[in-house]
């Protein structure tokens, strides 16, 4: 019974691995400090959790300030939340094995980039629609 019990306690772990291209990164597992990259091999309790290098209270100060900042405040807050998304993962912890995963702060301002880019295109592009229809409509 007593080696039952070992097991069924073992089993409700797995292991975490956080490898970057930068050592030094701050991790966060579901918006609580887990530790610098690269950490390998943590012990983390079985379950679904979002990973990240940023902290649960710099993306609420971001949300804050989408709601309650200027114009200019919330496009702003708009490129950092892409940011976030761009070094963030959800993962699932699974009994006795390793997750591994990578995490890149080229890849969260490549996707603020981005969305700068899709955005600047757009009202562009609408910009363009509106004075082409207003050429033809004379």
């Amino acid at each position: 019974m007593y080696f039952f019990l070992l097991f069924f306690t073992f089993s409700q772990y797995g292991y975490l691995t956080v490898l970057s291209e930068e050592g030094d990164l701050p991790v966060y597992l579901d918006g609580d400090y887990l530790g610098k990259t690269p950490i390998v091999k943590e012990r983390i309790k079985v379950g679904k959790y979002t990973i990240s290098l940023f902290s649960e209270q710099e993306m609420e100060m971001t949300y804050d300030k989408l709601k309650r900042g200027s114009i200019f405040q919330k496009l702003s807050s708009l490129w950092e939340l892409a940011k976030y998304s761009g070094a963030t993962e959800r993962i699932r912890i699974a009994p006795d094995s390793l997750t591994e995963i990578f995490l890149s702060k080229r890849n969260a301002e490549s996707a603020k980039k981005k969305v700068k880019i899709y955005f600047f295109s757009s009202i562009s592009t609408i910009f363009l629609l509106g004075l082409i229809t207003g050429i033809l409509v004379e």
